[in-house]
């Protein structure tokens, strides 16, 4: 299966959100935030790891590449073992059905962008609540994409030029058959694991070429984890009509606070492009993917909350405004993009 999203989704009914794990902010609205703290989200992005029967090998399909195969780098404060929000995550949190998992989050789907998502049948991750989102990534790298010809690909393919021209080339052809068959292409953008990360050359201003090419406008692509730190170029982009973004990674590694003007500045732009993710990932065996998913949809909902109090204050939304656009950043937004029901 190409790179990324054909999906199919069945609402299904989530539980209250529990309290965040982090202290609520004065800025927010006390109302406002309990009112986006009961909204079941669409969650754009994450590796959820699948349960495995006694005696099976361990899930190693939730990523292409696995952080722990990479050089260690320094954590981020919040990401250090020890922390008050890891803590609080490990009190609430239950491990063992990913469905109750989901539910103790405040999520109703989980977009999982694993390699493969388990037997059929077998022990492992919920169809109707865990949608698949493939990989593609050999196909994609690096950031600078061409545009070769097919004369110019086939004699990479034969060994008389340059392999990236058929990189180039079948990214290409798969980017216009997603946007054929109505399906988008997530970009990891931004900031990334091991302490050699090229980070520069991260930034999503350098796809700006595959948005603009006539050959690709039916073709939608999402930035995930926003493009940090290239946050604010990001949002330049959002006003093509085929850019979209999540705040994935930042609702992990930065406060509420931090987030939401990342959050603000998308919603004074372009807010349908906005999408609510948190990059749930099994980081180590205190952290794993049902913890930091916890921290991350707690923060993002205090940032969301942050933002919204902001642009209400100042006069720029009502309040039935900002309850739209609460709805839209955590689910409505997601369901237009992927036409889910």
């Amino acid at each position: 299966m190409p790179a990324i999203v054909a999906l199919a989704l069945l609402c299904a009914a989530c539980q209250r959100v529990p309290e965040t794990v982090v202290p609520a902010f004065a800025e927010a609205d006390a109302r406002l935030l309990a009112e986006i703290r009961n909204i079941p989200a669409i969650d754009n992005h994450a590796h959820p790891v699948r349960p495995v029967a006694p005696g099976e090998a361990p899930d190693r399909d939730y990523d292409a590449l696995p952080v722990d195969n990479l050089e260690p780098t320094s954590d981020p404060v919040r990401e250090r073992p020890g922390t008050p929000e890891l803590a609080r995550a490990r009190a609430h949190v239950v491990r063992g059905d990913p469905a109750k998992v989901l539910d103790q989050l405040g999520i109703a789907v989980m977009l999982a962008n694993r390699v493969a998502m388990g037997p059929p049948g077998g022990s492992g991750l919920p169809s109707d609540r865990f949608l698949w989102v493939p990989y593609a990534d050999a196909l994609m790298y690096p950031l600078d994409i061409g545009n070769p010809t097919k004369a110019e690909a086939e004699a990479a393919w034969a060994g008389r030029g340059p392999y990236k021209a058929l990189q180039d080339y079948i990214f290409r052809f798969i980017a216009a058959e997603c946007g054929r068959l109505g399906m988008a292409v997530h970009f990891h953008t931004g900031a990334g694991s091991g302490s050699y990360f090229d980070v520069s050359g991260s930034d999503p201003m350098l796809l700006e070429p595959l948005l603009n090419d006539p050959s690709l406008r039916q073709t939608n692509f999402v930035f995930l984890h926003g493009g940090w730190p290239f946050e604010r170029q990001l949002t330049a982009l959002l006003t093509k009509p085929n850019a979209y973004a999540d705040f994935s990674s930042q609702n992990l590694f930065n406060y509420p606070g931090e987030l939401a003007a990342t959050i603000r500045a998308w919603l004074e732009f372009v807010p349908e492009k906005a999408l609510f993710a948190t990059d749930a990932y099994p980081y180590s065996a205190e952290a794993g993917w049902e913890e930091t998913g916890y921290i991350a949809a707690g923060s993002s909902r205090e940032a969301l909350a942050i933002a919204l109090t902001g642009m209400l204050r100042d006069g720029e939304i009502t309040r039935a405004r900002a309850s739209e656009l609460a709805r839209m950043v955590l689910r409505d937004n997601a369901r237009a993009l992927y036409k889910l029901k």
